[in-house]
């Protein structure tokens, strides 16, 4: 009579707990998977963002997202990680720690919040110069804006010693961006 019981309180909690949450991961695999993707989960309509030309951002992000990661409460150390991060992609150097895609809306967001903490900041006008160039698309001196935050940071390996080609940093993004979502 106990096993009974036992069995009927497995399978009430089988059903109750297990097989919804079998039904949901179920449900969240065909809709995020692209038939010809191998079972490889990607996501059905990325958005595409260009970067520069030849470089291709291939993953969704929200701005919500993007507000919730660069908070106005953002601590100045935050910030100048994020700076670093982003550079990565389009700089050479022979250590990258860290890595975060460089996109427009995350540069205007983040533009905003060393505006909004300009006074607080002890090298905002620093990060202000460097994203207001990167809001116009502007990459020339890259490697110098990533320098800059390194030394900054009391970098001592990993300097950016140049910018890379469209071709590698478009190599980048797919190494270190690809299955992002």
């Amino acid at each position: 009579m106990d096993k009974i019981k036992i069995l009927k309180t497995n399978m009430k909690w089988l059903i109750i707990v297990v097989l919804p949450l079998i039904i949901i991961m179920l449900v969240y695999y065909i809709a995020t998977v692209e038939p010809e993707s191998g079972g490889i989960i990607k996501l059905k309509n990325p958005l595409t963002e260009e970067v520069e030309p030849g470089a291709q951002m291939n993953f969704q992000e929200t701005i919500t997202t993007i507000e919730e990661d660069f908070a106005f409460d953002m601590s100045e150390l935050a910030v100048q990680n994020a700076i670093h991060h982003m550079s990565h992609q389009k700089v050479e150097a022979d250590k990258k720690w860290g890595v975060l895609p460089l996109t427009e809306e995350r540069v205007d967001r983040l533009l905003q919040v060393v505006q909004h903490n300009r006074n607080d900041y002890k090298h905002g006008s620093l990060y202000e110069e460097i994203l207001l160039k990167w809001q116009d698309k502007n990459f020339t001196a890259v490697d110098d804006d990533h320098n800059a935050i390194w030394e900054l940071q009391d970098g001592s390996i990993g300097r950016a010693t140049g910018i890379l080609s469209a071709k590698e940093e478009q190599a980048f993004i797919e190494e270190k961006f690809s299955n992002r979502q």
